[in-house]
């Protein structure tokens, strides 16, 4: 099994297009593990559909007002609170993250009801936030209930479904404990660990930049400053009981230009393909 994993996207377009043209049809799927990015989500999620393979999917806190059935095509698929099968595995997951459910329906129920609960509903009300905070964290723990439950009767079996995420799960070996593998994104860098029988794979951002300067200039203004994309992407690969994770990070072709050390500017333009600095 082959994956091309991915997070963190950001509607940054440009990234999912260079990321397409470097990629070739050799995976088995295509794991998107949230931060899709809002209205940005239906070009970007095209884009990969044009992979030779399923896109599995969960939503982040950047696509909060996306409804959770919408239609990206029949390749693509929704992972919440479902199993979806390939290649002899499953995948399962949940959509939402505690900084922001979105439209997760067990969220959406939960907070509802604190709101009306509540007449003086505002930002001043100690109570109302507190009832908020425990309606978030209630969110999560059913949200996790019901992925465990899901998991269990996947027509895989656990021990062979891996579990996407946005954010990252933890102490899964309470009520996840046969899943071999967990891909998770939100944190913004790539890292595998194992714990207790179970690869974490945070599959990095494809959405980062770096800020660059004429080489040849000694002063420069704001006006001289570019921004390039210097995102990652992950390739795992699972044989048997062995997986491999490997990041692979957007190398820019930087003639005439040098990286501005310590210092990210998101406001300046960005470095458009040839471009020479004035």
């Amino acid at each position: 099994m082959k994956l091309l994993g991915l997070s963190d996207i950001h509607g940054n377009v440009e990234a999912v297009r260079k990321l397409r043209e470097r990629a070739r049809n050799e995976f088995d799927a295509v794991v998107v593990a949230g931060d899709i990015g809002g209205k940005a989500a239906t070009e970007i999620m095209g884009i990969l559909a044009t992979f030779a393979c399923p896109v599995m999917y969960v939503f982040g806190n950047w696509d909060r007002q996306l409804p959770y059935d919408s239609d990206f095509g029949s390749v693509c698929h929704h992972l919440h609170l479902r199993s979806v099968a390939c290649g002899g595995w499953a995948f399962a997951g949940f959509s939402g993250i505690r900084a922001s459910w979105g439209m997760n329906p067990i969220a959406t129920a939960l907070l509802q009801e604190v709101k009306g609960k509540h007449v003086a509903a505002s930002p001043d009300n100690a109570d109302y936030l507190s009832d908020l905070r425990k309606a978030s964290e209630e969110a999560g723990r059913l949200n996790r209930r019901k992925l465990a439950a899901v998991v269990k009767g996947s027509p895989a079996g656990p021990s062979r479904t891996i579990v996407v995420t946005h954010d990252r799960l933890f102490r899964i070996e309470s009520d996840l404990p046969d899943v071999p593998i967990h891909l998770f994104g939100h944190r913004h860098g790539f890292k595998m660990t194992t714990y207790k029988g179970t690869k974490f794979v945070n599959v990095s951002a494809l959405d980062d930049f770096v800020t660059v300067r004429p080489s040849n200039k000694a002063g420069c203004g704001l006006d001289d400053l570019r921004n390039v994309n210097a995102g990652s992407y992950t390739i795992i690969e699972i044989d048997g009981d062995r997986v491999d994770a490997r990041p692979i990070q957007f190398e820019p072709q930087l003639d005439g230009w040098a990286v501005v050390p310590d210092q990210k500017l998101s406001g300046v333009p960005w470095l458009r393909e040839g471009e020479l600095p004035k």
